[in-house]
């Protein structure tokens, strides 16, 4: 049976001043806000998980979104030979992998915020189907079979009632999950595609199905059945060019293929279906898609051209088409919410090499998250990381620097806004992130090198803001004592 989708999208209402007219446009105007800070929250004492928790709460942040590996978990996770333990049995793993998952849970309770566990590789080197060094096993072909127990596990400690004896009662529950990170990358997922015979098949697809079943059975057998799933955490590009197991599939195709669709749409017949282990009549218990819309490098302008497969957060259609042609042939159910769970822009400084400028970063983090709430079936936008990683090889995303000094662009997700022509008016849309009933905030237009009060407008219970506004080039939002960035017209 289909799990139950999730009450997500709220009413937009917008109070405007009477001369002024509301946005008519459909829009997802109850975004949840979602944050991903893997080493502040995971990586640290508790002291500093607290202190980065109050930080995010502080900006208006719902969820925390994070990813759980296996085999940082996992007993032995460096040899080839399967060790004997009871892989159902979360008193059979080591005990010290779980105080950072534990603890995050425990003090995002105690704040009212939720989290999303991306139940992810890489996988322990006695978990592959592979031969080779355990670099090479962590990532190709990842068993089913184990993997499915993995998740079993997760679902017995985190059902809501497992006490691990550390004096603090049972854990909290884990009711929303989503299944491996970027299968459409051979970093995390090998190999993506194989040969046969004349043909060249998709295999991440056949492998990350096989794990979709597995691990949502195990999440059913385990209390978990009306959870939220979510499928794909697909990261946004493909390559063309590259030996077949590293040439990293276009997400749309890698849904495409998950789904056991032709370039059609169509159901796989045949010799195409028994290539790729598809059943005559697939399905997938799964209840919402993940998405990562980066932009190439994570700086690039997100309006740049992208090949026909892939998915930015200028192309986001794309996404609601994939599970829009995926539930008209019933292999997920209709009208599947969509979360974007991973997204931000590189800078430079620190990355000169790859980073796009600090005040690039802070607009397309705006324009991003506008075109997230253009589609009324985006549920959740996050930001990946708070602060730059200490290794410039790393990703250097943050709204601060690895010191913990702010760039613009903390503000900025603070207050969002971006403005657009409409006819012989302006639209000015933004977000009081964080906002309680009767939030408001006032959008200002400059005139003769002054700031003039065109509306209050006020905020919905997500924060958002939305109104066309007389005809003026250059805007802001002003809340309380937050102001946001300068918005241009284009």
């Amino acid at each position: 049976m289909q799990r139950a989708l999730p009450i997500l999208l709220a009413a937009l209402a917008f109070a405007l001043v009477p001369a002024l007219a509301p946005v008519a446009a459909r829009a997802s105007a109850g975004q949840e806000s979602i944050f991903q800070e893997d080493d502040l929250l995971l990586r640290t004492d508790a002291s500093g998980r607290e202190a980065t928790l109050d930080q995010l709460r502080a900006l208006g942040v719902d969820t925390i979104h994070t990813l759980v590996g296996w085999s940082a978990l996992a007993p032995d996770p460096t040899s080839k030979t399967r060790p004997h333990f009871e892989a159902f049995d979360p008193d059979d793993y080591p005990a010290d992998g779980f105080a950072a998952y534990d603890g995050l849970l425990r003090s995002a309770q105690r704040r009212g915020m939720q989290v999303i566990f991306t139940v992810s590789g890489f996988a322990p080197a006695w978990a592959s189907n592979c031969g080779g060094p355990v670099s090479v096993r962590r990532t190709c072909k990842p068993d089913a079979g184990a993997f499915r127990s993995f998740v079993a596990m997760l679902g017995r400690r985190y059902s809501g009632s497992y006490d691990p004896g550390d004096g603090q009662g049972p854990l909290p529950r884990v009711d929303r999950w989503s299944i491996w990170n970027e299968p459409n990358q051979s970093g995390w997922l090998y190999p993506q595609q194989v040969r046969h015979g004349s043909s060249v098949i998709p295999f991440a697809p056949i492998l990350y199905r096989k794990m979709i079943r597995g691990a949502t059975g195990a999440l059913d057998a385990t209390g978990h059945g009306s959870d939220q799933i979510l499928l794909g955490e697909t990261a946004p590009l493909g390559r063309t060019t590259g030996s077949l197991g590293k040439r990293s599939l276009a997400p749309m195709d890698f849904l495409r293929e998950t789904f056991c669709l032709d370039r059609h749409w169509r159901p796989y017949r045949g010799r195409d279906a028994r290539l790729r282990h598809c059943s005559s009549r697939e399905r997938l218990d799964v209840n919402g898609l993940a998405h990562h819309p980066y932009t190439r490098a994570a700086s690039r302008d997100p309006r740049a051209s992208i090949g026909r497969g892939d998915i930015t957060v200028a192309t986001l259609s794309r996404l609601r088409l994939a599970a829009d042609r995926a539930a008209r042939q019933r292999v997920i159910p209709r009208g599947v919410p969509l979360y974007l769970t991973e997204l931000g822009f590189q800078t430079d400084p620190p990355d000169r090499l790859a980073g796009t400028s600090l005040g690039l970063q802070a607009k397309w983090l705006n324009y991003s998250e506008f075109r997230a709430y253009r589609q009324s079936r985006v549920a959740g936008i996050a930001q990946y990381q708070l602060r730059d990683e200490p290794n410039l090889a790393g990703f250097q995303t943050g709204l601060q620097y690895k010191d913990g000094s702010a760039k613009p662009a903390l503000e900025a997700y603070r207050l969002p806004i971006w403005v657009t022509r409409s006819a012989s008016r302006v639209r000015v849309w933004g977000r009081v992130r964080g906002a309680v009933p009767g939030d408001s905030a006032e959008a200002q237009y400059r005139a003769g090198g002054e700031w003039v009060t065109a509306a209050t407008l006020q905020a919905n219970d997500r924060g958002f803001v939305d109104a066309l506004l007389p005809a003026h080039s250059v805007w802001r939002l002003v809340h309380g004592e937050e102001v946001s960035r300068t918005a241009r017209l284009p």
